[in-house]
């Protein structure tokens, strides 16, 4: 698991589905650190087996994509990450003669990787609307790529669209079509993410391993499907505010009240909705 923002690993965690790691974030961003992750670690239920930066693991899915051994880089020179991580060496620049180190990145090609897009075809070509990160590199990195996506589309409207990115049908092994994929992430121009949900996740989820299991098996376990979860969230209802606020993140609408009831949790009942 690589570059996985919001605490993604510890839902694997919880179930015993995941013993080791290659890491550069586990967190939640503003919400904070992985509190799963962390107790997980430091109680040997998971091995990190290379940590790395952002920075750095973009350069090895970029290598893997140019099909080159690797890249010479400046990233993570300044941090202990080059001490621990054993598939990075520093060495000398070879086109100077002075003192010059650098880090050899070596090219990564993830098992699997599994990428949520806009739309896709019926065929895998797959269409993202914004910046795509790294997803074009980590396509074509990949041993076996699924791709899923809001809408499956007919080839025309993929074929004909000058905006965006586009992941050529030839990467993917296999194509879903699932609405609302992203969640409990947030899907640019579609819907915003559910704050609350993460407040809750974070706070009365990482609060114990007890919590923890408890507010995956309803929340992950406890619904059949991405609908049931929508369900949960509040519905249409949800839908409608996500919409208002994705739009409102992106500058295209006047409306840009981002208010909303924030999430505390009641240690004396254990009462986290």
């Amino acid at each position: 698991m690589i570059g996985a923002p919001n605490t993604n690993q510890s839902f694997f965690i919880t179930y015993g589905l995941v013993t080791h790691s290659h890491s550069s974030y586990t967190g939640a961003e503003m919400r904070g650190i992985d509190k799963v992750y962390d107790r997980a670690l430091k109680a040997g239920q998971i091995q990190i087996l290379s940590e790395w930066s952002h920075g750095g693991v973009a350069q090895a899915f970029k290598a893997a994509q140019l099909g080159v051994a690797g890249v010479f880089s400046k990233q993570m020179l300044g941090s202990d990450i080059v001490r621990y991580n054993p598939y990075l060496k520093v060495v000398q620049n070879p086109l100077k003669g002075v003192h010059d180190p650098v880090v050899f990145v070596p090219a990564i090609y993830p098992d699997i990787s599994i990428i949520h897009c806009h739309m896709a075809d019926k065929y895998g070509n797959a269409y993202i609307y914004g910046p795509a990160v790294n997803d074009l590199a980590v396509a074509a990195a990949a041993r076996k790529l699924i791709i899923t996506a809001e809408e499956i589309v007919p080839e025309n409207d993929i074929r004909y669209n000058r905006q965006g990115q586009i992941i050529p049908f030839f990467y993917a092994d296999a194509v879903v079509e699932m609405p609302f994929g992203a969640l409990p992430g947030s899907m640019p121009g579609c819907y915003y993410w559910p704050r609350q949900w993460w407040e809750k996740c974070m706070r009365f989820g990482g609060a114990s391993a007890e919590n923890n299991k408890a507010f995956c098996d309803e929340w992950i376990m406890g619904v059949k499907n991405q609908f049931e979860f929508v369900d949960k969230l509040g519905g249409a209802k949800w839908i409608a505010e996500a919409r208002r606020q994705t739009k409102a993140a992106e500058g295209d609408n006047e409306d840009i009240d981002f208010s909303y009831e924030e999430y505390t949790l009641k240690h004396d009942s254990g009462i986290y909705y």
